[in-house]
């Protein structure tokens, strides 16, 4: 049995195709599971601070993958809930897929403190940018018509714009790399 299937039908997992509830069921929890847990994460909101409050010591993840744990199942266990988050998830997703790319290009582009060391390689930093870029352009048609902007810029113009972004990155990557 193939894992997914060809032609028009939906590309599903065998296991949840066979239950159209059990799939959308699945799909809420994740979601809103992701979106507690990354949230958690994101504002550090549980983590104990300094004076200057500046988050210090280890990172309490097992207390944000609890509640995030509570957060999905009570959710889910409220039926009008799931319907609503799968009519909202592919433009949610769609925002929210933008957002972290905010946030991650934020979190790239700050200045390091002084004794922090850097975590990854400025080239692995700007593959993903670029991957990520080019993605958009490629599946740019079908997400602009699923967040209501079609129209409003080409696919032919946005990999014209796409691909000055990747030059003026590499260029910032070049920069950044001498500077070591």
């Amino acid at each position: 049995m193939a894992l997914w299937c060809l032609g028009d039908c939906m590309p599903a997992l065998p296991f949840l195709s066979a239950d159209p509830l059990l799939l959308s069921t699945a799909t809420s929890f994740l979601f809103i599971f992701a979106i507690v847990f990354g949230l958690l994460s994101y504002t550090k909101l549980f983590m104990p601070k300094d004076k200057d409050g500046n988050p210090v010591g280890k990172e309490p993840r097992p207390l944000y993958a609890l509640l995030a744990l509570v957060f999905a199942v009570a959710a889910i266990s409220y039926g009008p809930v799931v319907t609503i988050i799968q009519q909202i998830l592919p433009p949610a997703t769609i925002l929210l897929v933008i957002i972290f790319f905010f946030a991650f290009l934020k979190e790239i582009f700050r200045k390091k403190k002084k004794g922090e060391k850097e975590e990854s390689h400025p080239l692995q930093t700007l593959a993903v940018l670029a991957i990520f870029l080019i993605l958009l352009g490629t599946f740019w048609d079908r997400i602009s018509v699923l967040a209501g902007i079609s129209g409003i810029i080409s696919p032919d113009n946005l990999f014209f714009l796409i691909a000055v972004i990747i030059i003026v990155l590499i260029f910032y990557v070049v920069s950044k790399v001498e500077e070591k």
